[in-house]
This record gives C-alpha cells, sequence and structure tokens, in this order.
C-alpha cells in the first residue's frame, strides 16, 4: 500500500487537475467531481503524484544515505544504504530518464506512468521535471500550470505555446543541469564538470517545513534566482602522483569516471564566511553499485536526477 502522504498527494493533485475547486464549487452549487476524480487515480495518476519523502528537501545538515543500482540495461534503482528501503526508480528510454517511485522493471515501469522525467534540454544539458506542481496542486486553484494556463485563454495566444515554453514534458522544473569537460594539464586529461541549479529555499515554512520556491508556467523562474552546485574537481598530489578526490567517510571504493562531488556556496546554519561544502557525492562501490549521499538543500530525487545525468554523458566509454 502506498504511504500516506502519496494518497494525499494524489487526491490534492487530481482534483486540481479536473478543475476542482471547493470554495468556488459550493458557491455555484456544483457537484463534486467524484466520479473524474477517481477515474484518474484508478487509470495509474496516483502513480504520477511525488511522494513528500522523494521531493522534499532534506531537514537535517547531515549525510542522507542511499546507492543507486544498475537492475538492468536502461533501468536504476535508489534505495537506502544500510536499510535496503526502496526510493526511487529509473527507465532509460529514447534518452529520456522515466523516473518512478514504484519499485519496478523497465517494461512495467513504462506502462504504469512516472511522476519525474529527466530530459534532454540541449547539447550536454538536462532537465529535472515533475509531473504535477507543489504549488498549483496545493493551493487548489482554479488556473494552474496544467490545466489552465492564463496565456492559454487568450485568443490571440500563439496555440504551440505550451509546446514550445520548456514544460512540454512536465510541470515543474526542479533541476537544471549542464555538462562540460575542463582539461587538466598535469594528467593531460579531461574531467567531468556539471554546473547545476536548483530552485531556492524559501524563508517561508508550512507545518515546521521549508518550502522551494516553485518553477512552472503559472510561477516562471527569476533571474538568477537558483541554488547553484557545481562539481568539485580532484586536486594533484604531488606524493602520489596522480589527482585524488577525498569522498565523505571513505564511501567510494572503486575508481570511475562517473565519481564525483558537488559543492554549493555556504547555507546559513552550516558554514560561514562563503566557504564552501559539499552536499552530494556519488561514486563506484562494487559492480553495478554506486553510492549517492546528498544533504539540504537537495532532495533524493534532485540527487536522483543528477546521479543518473552521468549515464548519458555524451562520449562515454562503458565501464
Amino acid at each position: 500500500m502506498p504511504p500516506l502522504s502519496l494518497i494525499e498527494s494524489s487526491y490534492t493533485s487530481a482534483m486540481s487537475m479536473v478543475g476542482y475547486n471547493s470554495k468556488q464549487n459550493a458557491e455555484k452549487h456544483e457537484v463534486d467531481p467524484t466520479d473524474a476524480l477517481y477515474d484518474l487515480l484508478e487509470s495509474g495518476f496516483a502513480r504520477e503524484c511525488m511522494a513528500e519523502e522523494h521531493i522534499r528537501p532534506s531537514e537535517t545538515t547531515g549525510w542522507s544515505r542511499s546507492y543507486v543500482k544498475k537492475v538492468e540495461k536502461g533501468s536504476y534503482e535508489m534505495r537506502v544504504d544500510g536499510k535496503d528501503k526502496f526510493l526511487l526508480s529509473a527507465t532509460l528510454k529514447d534518452g529520456k530518464f522515466y523516473i518512478s517511485q514504484y519499485d519496478a522493471t523497465a517494461k512495467e515501469n513504462s506502462a504504469c506512468g512516472h511522476c519525474a522525467i529527466l530530459t534532454p534540454s540541449g547539447p550536454k544539458e538536462f532537465k529535472l521535471l515533475s509531473t504535477t506542481c507543489e504549488h498549483c496542486d496545493n493551493n487548489l486553484s482554479k488556473f494552474n500550470c496544467a490545466l489552465d494556463h492564463p496565456d492559454s485563454l487568450d485568443p490571440n495566444a500563439d496555440p504551440t505555446f505550451k509546446k514550445l515554453d520548456g514544460f512540454e514534458e512536465g510541470r515543474q522544473i526542479l533541476a537544471q543541469i549542464k555538462q562540460s569537460c575542463l582539461f587538466e594539464p598535469e594528467t593531460g586529461t579531461e574531467m567531468r564538470c556539471m554546473d547545476i541549479d536548483v530552485p531556492p529555499i524559501m524563508e517561508e515554512e508550512k507545518n515546521g517545513i521549508k518550502q522551494r520556491q516553485c518553477w512552472c508556467r503559472r510561477t516562471p523562474r527569476e533571474n538568477n534566482s537558483a541554488i547553484k552546485l557545481r562539481t568539485k574537481l580532484p586536486e594533484w598530489s604531488n606524493e602520489l602522483g596522480c589527482l585524488v578526490q577525498r569522498f565523505n567517510n571513505d564511501r567510494v571504493k572503486k575508481a570511475s569516471s562517473k565519481n564525483f562531488m558537488c559543492t554549493t556556496a555556504a547555507i546559513d546554519g552550516m558554514k560561514k564566511n562563503g566557504e564552501q561544502h559539499n552536499v552530494l557525492q556519488f561514486g563506484k562501490k562494487s559492480k553495478s553499485k554506486y553510492i549517492l549521499d546528498h544533504r539540504f538543500p537537495l532532495a533524493p530525487i534532485q540527487a536522483f536526477a543528477v546521479c543518473l545525468s552521468q549515464w548519458a554523458w555524451k562520449g562515454d566509454n562503458k565501464e
């Protein structure tokens, strides 16, 4: 049985999808669209609504430890390390990763729906989009980014608006990832580098939980409004005569081109004087198994998407 938070999210999102507003419908004496709601849920819509534990930013400054396993070709899953609790799965199809919060094979996932998608948005660029919207769905607004965007009501508006505004694969942007390579002169090799933008965390709290700024059609991203993460590149060691990367708690056991750490500028309550600190680490532990550790301000699905982008690195050699 799915967690209660997932059922609640499904209900809220489904009601929003059918354009239901309890107050407005009560004033107009309209019938609660229960039939439409049940149709959505029975057709698998619940699978598209993300549980809080997957989309909520980590609440503590400590590490959330998990691992990612390649189950089969084009199929991956994320689990809590130590407890082996399932978190998320992903299926690669036509260059896009379809992310699900249900433990299923690639074939089953393609048939049962997904809650987010990691899709190419340009050369060596990816965008993580959820199929629901934290802001629009939770407010049960009549006009939301899925149903009745104000621009879509304008008779003079471009009819292709929704297909060309960057949200054609989903509703809410949770991360934007850009890949690049930097030349390292000491070894004459190229090193993988990523620049990642995630929505900032707002000062306001809801039920004691920090909320994320929403990037969707209705509330688009403002200029420079992002928490910026960047790959922490390995450093040259004169003692060892090679590049080295020090991972937290020695969690990474094997060398791999996919191994990386990400840092961000200081966040209130964690570091001072503008220092950087690590918020994400990913690395090979054994064959087909990689550790994935993250902490505030990242949510599990954001961390999972960043690591999935490593399997879509252009020109990558198989391991």
